[in-house]
C-alpha cells in the first residue's frame, strides 16, 4: 500500500494571512514546495531567511540617461490595447519592426536592423519616449509564423527566439549609444532578451508598481545603471504600460 497523502486547504484574504500561513508551514515537519503568483513566494522567504532588502539603501550610481525607451515584444489582445494607449502619449516616437522581414533573409533582417536603429536615434533627439515595437504588437496587424517554420524546417520556438534576440539587439544598440536612463519591458523572454543583450546579470527589484509588474534597476558594465520597469504580457489593464512609463519618468527626475 502507498503512503497516506494529506491535502490541506487554507483560504487567505490579507496580507497577513499569508504571512501567518508562511510561518506556520516553516514550523512543520513535512516537506512542502511553494506554487503561486508570488506573494506567497516571498512572505515564506521573508519568513525564512528575514526581511531581505527592502528597504536598505543601496550605493547610488549614475542613471545613463534622462529619457526612456520602451520595448514591447507581446502580440496578445491585452498588450495590444497597452500599445496603443501608450502611442497616443505626444510624448511618444516608436518605430516599428517588421516581424517578416526579420524571418525573410539575413542581409534584409540585417539592413532593416541598422534602419531601426537610426531611427531610433533619432526619435531618442525629440521625444522623451522611444518606443521600440513589432508589427505583430500593432492593433489588427498579425502575421503567421506557419510559411517560415516549414520554409526554415524548424519550430515555432526557434522562430520566436531569432525575433526576440532581433528586437533586443536594437534595443541594447540604442542603449549603448546613450541617453536612456529608463527601460520599460513587457512579456517574459523580452525581458530576458533586453538583459541578456546587456549583459546585465539580473534586475535589482526596488518596488511593485501594479500586481505582477515591478519597477527596478539593472546595472550595466560601463558603471552606469538604468531603471526598469518591466511586466507580463497578459498583465494589467489597458492602462499599465503608461502606469509604468510614469514611474519611470518619476524615477529619472
Amino acid at each position: 500500500m502507498g503512503a497516506w497523502r494529506q491535502k490541506y486547504f487554507i483560504r487567505s484574504s490579507t496580507q497577513e494571512d499569508i504571512e501567518h500561513i508562511a510561518q506556520s508551514l516553516l514550523e512543520c515537519s513535512f516537506p512542502f514546495i511553494a506554487a503561486d503568483p508570488g506573494s506567497f513566494t516571498a512572505a515564506l522567504t521573508a519568513a525564512r531567511f528575514g526581511a531581505g532588502t527592502e528597504g536598505r539603501e543601496f550605493e547610488k550610481k549614475e542613471f545613463a540617461g534622462d529619457k526612456i525607451l520602451a520595448v514591447i515584444g507581446s502580440v496578445n489582445d491585452v498588450a495590444k490595447a497597452q500599445a496603443a494607449k501608450l502611442l497616443k502619449r505626444p510624448d511618444v516616437g516608436w518605430v516599428v519592426m517588421d516581424v517578416e522581414k526579420i524571418l525573410e533573409n539575413s542581409c534584409l533582417c540585417g539592413e532593416h536592423m541598422r534602419q531601426a536603429a537610426a531611427e531610433l536615434v533619432k526619435i531618442k533627439n525629440q521625444k522623451k519616449i522611444s518606443a521600440l515595437l513589432f508589427s505583430s504588437s500593432v492593433e489588427k496587424k498579425h502575421v503567421s509564423l506557419d510559411r517560415f517554420k516549414e520554409r526554415d524546417h524548424t519550430t515555432l520556438e526557434q522562430l520566436c527566439e531569432k525575433i526576440n534576440q532581433s528586437i533586443a539587439y536594437i534595443a541594447a544598440e540604442a542603449v549603448n549609444e546613450g541617453g536612456f536612463g529608463g527601460i520599460f519591458t513587457t512579456g517574459g523572454d523580452i525581458t530576458v532578451a533586453v538583459c541578456t543583450a546587456l549583459d546585465a546579470g539580473g534586475i535589482r527589484i526596488e518596488r511593485e508598481i501594479l500586481p505582477l509588474a515591478v519597477g527596478g534597476r539593472i546595472h550595466l558594465d560601463n558603471g552606469k545603471e538604468i531603471c526598469i520597469a518591466t511586466k507580463g504580457g497578459m498583465i494589467g489593464d489597458e492602462h499599465a504600460a503608461c502606469s509604468c512609463i510614469e514611474y519611470l519618468l518619476e524615477r529619472l527626475k
